[in-house]
């Protein structure tokens, strides 16, 4: 099954209300497979979700105005709740500014780890229908990918971040996008492959 990367990343890139954009991500799942699965996930609270996001970065930043941001996607830590599903890495080394990816891999200071309390419910609500390939994989980019980066893009937006910064988001082993990125003018949302 093929990955619908820009309808996933299309639902992160529209500033548009959380919930609404939640709704249209559903809609690309809906579009790329017939499966119980999409009208059995439970609805997030996603105003509460980008507030807590929102909070965590802004104490993440507290140290710093970081140049580059990794938050990567944590898909087996979330320990019933009390666990993370995102963790961040920071860095104030001039560079990351062109869109590549290259100052990802020369280390970072890490702050603390995150819980997206609403992915963790849809992660529950869907690994309760013990799904196999393709469904699980889907499901994890739609979600995991899909529904982080709307939550991690409006937390930005509500924090009106105005430093020099990219952001990139995604997942541990895998792929990985550009989310965001901000100036003294504000942020902008990106939402692009970090391959492009």
């Amino acid at each position: 099954m093929k990955i619908p990367y820009d309808e996933i990343l299309g639902c992160v890139r529209k500033s548009i209300a959380p919930q609404k954009a939640f709704k249209e991500l559903i809609d690309v799942g809906k579009s790329q497979l017939k499966s119980p699965l999409w009208d059995a996930i439970p609805t997030p609270d996603t105003e509460a979700d980008v507030t807590s996001a929102a909070t965590w970065l802004q104490e993440s930043f507290s140290k710093y105005p970081p140049t580059g941001v990794y938050l990567g996607m944590d898909t087996v830590n979330e320990n019933d709740g009390k666990g993370k599903n995102v963790e961040i890495g920071m860095t104030d080394v001039p560079g990351p500014l062109p869109l590549e990816l290259e100052w990802i891999y020369d280390g970072f200071d890490y702050g603390e780890n995150h819980l997206i309390r609403g992915l963790y419910e849809i992660h529950k609500g869907y690994d309760a229908l013990d799904l196999q390939e393709p469904q699980s994989l889907l499901a994890d980019y739609v979600f995991y990918l899909g529904y982080s980066g709307i939550v991690l893009a409006a937390a930005l937006d509500k924090m009106q971040v105005r430093w020099e910064s990219l952001f990139v988001w995604g997942f541990h082993s895998g792929d990985l996008a550009f989310l965001a990125r901000s100036t003294p003018a504000g942020i902008t949302r990106l939402a692009t492959l970090g391959d492009e």
